[in-house]
């Protein structure tokens, strides 16, 4: 895809992969997908080194160099030849005109390289001569990014291709995998001139690949000729009557009548604009309103992606499509990514996409807001905060805010404070979900109930959350952290880590009780600090107080 006119890329040729161009001139790529560092003192440069001087042996008069590709960094040598320096820094520095560093290399590689001609070449030749012939011709590219990182770059050069020829980008990414399969065939001819690619080769296979082929049926002949007919004289866009798009992200939910006052989170979350926002919480938090209503306070949301139905397998393509979609909106634009697994279990080619959205999203100045899928603040892959992205967590309702949202519901003003204690208590101690149903529960009784009747009888909203929330957690948990879950909820306050291995051991008989417990926090445990676990509301019925 790099290919210039009158190159040609060999496959598995003198190296890996060979870039010839007009004059001959030959650029080897020897290629190595380890993140281990490399030094002078590997075999593997060694080697190498020795087969760039079979190449230049074989073919005197033509112009060649080498590129040594790793995913390792540089090394140092056993036994610190060079005093403390890395021996392919001491290679780059020689390569650069030092003619010191260029005699100390050479005498090192002249007691460890094997061809005879070689170690002659080291002994005899000049600073300048090893230079030229050697040093300047042999790039040691460390550090090279992942196969991920690799296969992203095709797609957004494929993308660029399409962009010429004005072809749509999903269009355009479907072609990569006809490009892989023909470099796949054209490997396997043993003719090393058949072993062969060129820009030609890129432009026809790509051509097939975003190119629709339709049979010519009497109608669809007809047809045709009706709209040129008829388009005699229009515009080429009034000719447009049939048109190709992708499928959605996703759309953004609507948001209740009714929201809960989250203002404080809200004006947090849209003070830090300049860094993408993640907004965590266990089960009925309210993660999806909150960056909904952030959305709306910063004039709305441009693009909405739902990755709730989505599995492990499908992330990379959902952000890939995302990747696309973000191109075309305008700088200041508002994303959000729903429901985003950021547990430490994000693999790297998930990882890899996510980055590119949110470096793209960080150049044209567009707010990402992401929502996390049941994990709480400790477990957030530590990528992200490495990455500088702003951690909010969805914390309980104070009682002011619960007064006010019944206020807006139509509570008296004179009763609005006792309403609010008592949804407090009842709803976990201001459990988002819980406050939300209770208070529509009451509303939708014209608030006829007292508060005191509410303290004494159980309020059938929460006890339908609830057995809903027990329903979905047997569906969703293997029977031993299910088992040490209900354990759990038998709880009055707080327990210790310790506690909750004791308890999954000694009640529950787990031979892993960590393990399960780690599974459980996010979604159905909540930390009350860096060792203290409270299950969540939705599953617990909290004590009745005054």
């Amino acid at each position: 895809m790099q290919l210039g006119v009158g190159q040609l890329l060999y496959l598995e040729g003198a190296e890996d992969f060979d870039v010839v161009d007009e004059n001959s001139e030959t650029i080897t790529s020897q290629i190595k997908n380890s993140g281990k560092n490399i030094s002078l003192g590997s075999g593997d440069v060694r080697k190498a080194i020795e087969n760039f001087w079979a190449h230049i042996e074989r073919n005197p008069s033509r112009p060649i160099r080498m590129r040594f590709v790793t995913r390792g960094g540089v090394g140092s040598e056993k036994g610190d030849p060079f005093q403390g320096v890395k021996g392919i820094d001491l290679w780059r520095i020689a390569a650069g005109g030092d003619d010191d560093a260029a005699s100390r290399i050479a005498r090192h590689l002249s007691s460890t390289l094997q061809p005879p001609t070689l170690r002659r070449f080291l002994d005899s030749a000049g600073a300048a001569e090893l230079r030229s012939k050697l040093f300047e011709r042999i790039n040691w590219a460390t550090k090279e990014p992942s196969t991920d990182a690799v296969q992203l770059a095709v797609a957004r050069a494929a993308i660029d291709l399409g962009d010429e020829r004005d072809i749509d980008h999903n269009e355009s990414l479907k072609a990569v995998d006809g490009l892989l399969a023909h470099c796949v065939e054209t490997i396997k001819h043993r003719d090393a001139n058949l072993r062969s690619l060129t820009r030609a080769d890129l432009l026809r296979v790509f051509e097939a690949k975003t190119s629709v082929m339709f049979p010519l049926t009497r109608d669809l002949i007809a047809s045709m000729g009706q709209v040129l007919a008829a388009g005699r004289g229009a515009t080429p866009g009034q000719l447009n009557s049939v048109s190709f798009s992708p499928a959605t992200l996703g759309v953004e939910p609507a948001l209740p009548p009714f929201c809960l006052p989250r203002r404080s989170l809200i004006d947090a979350i849209t003070r830090q604009q300049g860094s993408p926002a993640l907004i965590v919480g266990s089960e009925g938090r309210g993660k999806t309103t909150v960056a909904s209503l952030v959305g709306k306070e910063l004039g709305g949301v441009a693009c909405w992606v739902d990755l709730s139905a989505h599995d492990a397998s499908a992330l990379p393509s959902a952000f890939d499509r995302l990747l696309l979609a973000i191109r075309d909106l305008p700088s200041r634009a508002v994303v959000v990514v729903d429901d985003f697994p950021v547990a430490t279990t994000i693999t790297q080619a998930v990882w890899t996409r996510f980055s590119a959205v949110a470096e793209q999203c960080a150049r044209r100045e567009q707010f990402l807001i992401l929502t996390a899928k049941g994990v709480h603040p400790e477990a957030v892959d530590p990528r992200l905060r490495t990455a500088g992205i702003n951690i909010h967590a969805v914390p309980d309702l104070l009682r002011e805010e619960i007064s006010e949202f019944v206020s807006a519901l139509g509570c008296p003003s004179d009763r609005s404070s006792q309403f609010a204690a008592a949804i407090l208590a009842r709803s976990g101690g201001g459990h988002p979900k819980l406050v939300h149903l209770l208070g529509l529960e009451l509303q939708g009784a014209d608030w006829h109930n007292s508060p005191a009747s509410v303290m004494e009888n159980p309020p059938v909203s929460i006890e339908q959350a609830r057995a809903f929330a027990r329903r979905e957690a047997a569906n969703t948990l293997p029977d031993t952290d299910l088992d040490l879950l209900y354990s759990l909820s038998l709880a009055l306050s707080s327990l210790d880590r310790e506690a909750v291995l004791f308890i999954g051991e000694e009640f529950v008989g787990l031979r892993s009780p960590g393990d399960a417990l780690d599974r459980l926090v996010g979604r159905w445990v909540e930390t009350q600090s860096s060792h203290e676990y409270k299950i969540t509301a939705l599953l617990t019925q909290p004590p009745v107080s005054d």
